[in-house]
C-alpha cells in the first residue's frame, strides 16, 4: 500500500514539473489524494521516530 501511495505522489508531481506542491495544496486536495495519504504518513513518522513497531501498526490501522 505504500509503495503505490508514494508511486502516486510521483506521477502526481511528474504532472507538474519544475511546481512545488505546498502543504496548503496538500490539505486543500481530496481526502484520499496521494499527496494527503502521504502527508499523514510523513507526519506519523516524525511522530514516532524510534518506534518502528509503533509506526507499522498506526500505519496499517490508519492507511490499509
Amino acid at each position: 500500500m505504500l509503495d503505490d501511495t508514494i508511486a502516486d505522489y510521483v506521477e502526481l508531481k511528474m504532472a507538474a514539473p519544475g511546481q512545488l506542491i505546498t502543504g496548503a495544496m496538500v490539505c486543500a486536495s481530496p481526502v484520499d489524494s496521494p499527496a494527503r495519504k502521504l502527508l499523514k504518513v510523513i507526519g506519523m513518522s516524525d511522530a514516532m521516530a524510534g518506534r518502528d513497531e509503533a509506526l507499522v501498526r498506526q500505519l496499517r490501522r490508519k492507511c490499509m
